[in-house]
């Protein structure tokens, strides 16, 4: 089935078009690309921005949508009630869910796989950037699977993400620990 098929697909808002210099209306939270990670939002790479206008709530986040990368690495990410009102800027496009045939968790997966990927390369091949337009997004296909199936992929890959983001927390705190003992002259244990 066509991702048009299943989803409403909007474009990322154009930042240039709302950022204020000065007499803000509001600041908010932008997810930039590099904040999508393997299904996960991270929130150290969210940035604040401030807006000249009040957005329109439909380039803004809300729990359950997918926002997906148009530029490499291509992948997505599922936006849970922790990332509800995030600005999705033009480098991204989000998807809400209106089939209800398909499971979220197991979107994000095929969105993050390999065959998703090789969809999308065979779409941009010939364009030197490698920018996925919302057309060539819409006309990607998701395989059917039983709907027990997709709970069960779907599952699987929020847990591997999880893992992903627990482990590269680990690492990050024993480099943290490595460089306080070489700061310390190695006396810390």
């Amino acid at each position: 089935m066509l991702i048009s098929e299943i989803f409403d697909v909007t474009s990322g808002q154009v930042m240039s078009r709302i950022t204020a210099e000065f007499d803000e209306v509001e600041i908010r939270k932008v997810l930039l690309p590099k904040a999508i990670n393997d299904g996960n939002v991270l929130k150290d790479e969210l940035v604040d921005n401030k807006m000249k206008v009040q957005l329109d709530a439909s380039k803004m986040t809300m729990e359950g949508d997918i926002v997906i990368k148009l530029s490499t690495p291509y992948g997505g990410c599922l936006i849970n009630s922790e990332n509800v009102g995030l600005v999705v800027p033009s480098f991204c496009t989000i998807l809400r869910k209106k089939n209800h045939n398909f499971d979220t968790k197991y979107l994000i997966a095929y969105i993050n796989s390999k065959p998703f990927a090789d969809q999308v390369l065979s779409k941009v091949t010939g364009n030197s950037i490698g920018i996925l337009s919302v057309g060539q997004l819409k006309s990607i296909d998701v395989p059917e699977l039983s709907l027990d199936k997709q709970v069960v992929i779907g599952n699987e890959f929020m847990k591997m993400a999880k893992n992903k983001e627990l482990l590269e927390k680990l690492i990050e705190l024993q480099h943290e620990k490595i460089e306080t003992m070489i700061m310390g002259g190695g006396n810390n244990d």
